[in-house]
């Protein structure tokens, strides 16, 4: 991954779907990995898709893109 000048996490949103966590749909919001940039908060229920691998951040959870891009899980 790299950094992108100017990244916005509103840019790494692409849109929203239902996904199934603890027996019922929630509506998820969908992130693209390659656009989040460092310190964005991701809040439970997301999908982040990359082209080798899907994170998902299931409700009561928040992923925090740390300064080396790595995509933190942390219990809300």
């Amino acid at each position: 991954l790299r950094r992108q000048a100017g990244a916005r996490l509103e840019d790494a949103l692409t849109g929203r779907r239902p996904v199934w966590f603890g027996g019922r749909f929630h509506d998820a919001a969908i992130y693209e990995r390659t656009k989040l940039p460092p310190g964005s908060v991701l809040r439970g229920p997301a999908v982040v898709e990359q082209a080798d691998s899907t994170v998902l951040v299931e409700p009561g959870f928040s992923g925090r893109v740390d300064e080396d891009l790595n995509l933190i899980m942390e219990l809300d």
